[in-house]
């Protein structure tokens, strides 16, 4: 008899063992289904279920009465405090992105407002139709203006942040294999100068010799100098 009463009692505590652990599993605790006072059980009708994260609501599948079971999906919540971003990398460039590296992200919504992040992720394959692999950037969501789905443009930063000169691409004349640009000497003269180029960027073109910051260089008017200055050797040879 006492073994019959002992299994009963360890089949019970197992039962109640397991619903214990599903009440914990939703972020309930003791205090909140139980009354503390009287210890009694938890009858008021309402039972607050609490969520294992902040944010906010943006799906609701119940009503007031519905019945739920363990596999239902009642509530659907978001914490946009952090975003992920996904961006599309030719895969000729992935050499040049490392895990580490910094990120900015643009949408039309802010207009030229950057929201700066890390990359968090490489794709491990490369899309066959657009030969791309996907980068994943982490985003701290001020003021919560991303949203989900948005739209917008990426831009990895590669290497490190270094000081160059850099020049309006229109202002670099070349001439064979030799680039030169018009420096302001006065209101009146003008130096040509060699130069040589770094990289280019957009309409802009990096000068790595010939040039100091702070001197004043020709742009818009630079062929206007090369053809005197193409006049002015025609004219001596003529002579």
């Amino acid at each position: 008899m006492l073994d019959q009463v002992n299994a009963e009692y360890n089949r019970a505590l197992a039962d109640f063992n397991a619903e214990d652990k599903k009440i914990h599993s939703v972020g309930l605790i003791d205090e909140d289904v139980f009354d503390v006072k009287g210890n009694a059980l938890h009858s008021s009708g309402l039972l607050n279920i609490k969520s294992p994260i902040n944010g906010t609501v943006v799906e609701r599948n119940l009503v007031t009465g519905q019945l739920i079971e363990s596999t239902s999906n009642g509530l659907r919540i978001m914490n946009t405090s952090t975003v992920w971003v996904d961006g599309q990398v030719y895969e000729k460039d992935i050499d040049r992105i490392v895990k580490t590296g910094k990120l900015t992200f643009v949408t039309l919504a802010y207009g030229d407002e950057e929201f700066s992040g890390n990359i968090i992720n490489i794709g491990q394959t490369v899309d066959e139709k657009t030969r791309t692999i996907t980068i994943r950037g982490e985003i701290p969501n001020r003021g919560g203006k991303l949203k989900p789905e948005m739209f917008g443009e990426m831009t990895i930063r590669i290497g490190e942040e270094v000081e160059t000169l850099m020049l309006d691409a229109e202002a670099l004349v070349k001439e064979g294999s030799e680039e030169y640009v018009f420096v302001q000497v006065n209101d009146t003269l003008f130096e040509k100068r060699i130069v040589k180029t770094g990289f280019h960027l957009d309409e802009k073109v990096e000068i790595t010799e010939g040039l100091k910051a702070g001197e004043k260089v020709v742009t818009k008017g630079s062929f206007y100098l090369k053809s005197e200055i193409k006049k002015e050797e025609i004219e001596g040879d003529a002579h």
